[in-house]
């Protein structure tokens, strides 16, 4: 699992630096990008019995569902520092724990919402990943 968190995380990075050349003046998608490197750096640290209860989340169509939209809020809405952090808050979230969720950036631990939009899981990233468990 911490292959596919780190191949999802480097594709985030990328699809953010794209976003970050289309809207030169908003400095908020190449923030989100260096997140995210920092992000796929430190997936391989996840502990084990972390990454099995994240699985079991991310198999479950719900799950998946929190865990696009967190990728989403990450520089607008949440900061985390590490791999384990981000994914510690996605067991949080989709097992419907939001009070156990890191704080945000300024302290308040508010976050986007319900979940929705365009899959930001980009098709290039599920051509990296053919034997992930997409939901």
């Amino acid at each position: 699992m911490s292959d596919l968190f780190k191949l999802i995380f480097e594709d985030q990075a990328k699809l953010r630096r794209e976003k970050a050349a289309e809207h030169s003046d908003d400095k908020r998608d190449i923030e989100s990008a260096e997140i995210f490197d920092v992000l796929a750096a430190t997936a391989v640290d996840v502990p084990l019995d972390v990454k099995t209860a994240a699985e079991e989340r991310f198999s479950d169509p719900a799950g998946f569902l929190v865990f696009n939209a967190m990728l989403r809020e990450v520089v607008f809405q949440s900061h985390p520092a590490n791999a384990e952090e981000f994914v510690r808050e996605f067991i949080a979230e989709s097992a419907g724990n939001p009070k156990m969720r890191s704080p945000g950036a300024d302290g308040s631990g508010n976050r986007c919402g319900a979940p929705g939009g365009e899959d930001i899981l980009s098709e290039a990233g599920a051509e990296r990943m053919p034997n992930a468990k997409w939901p």
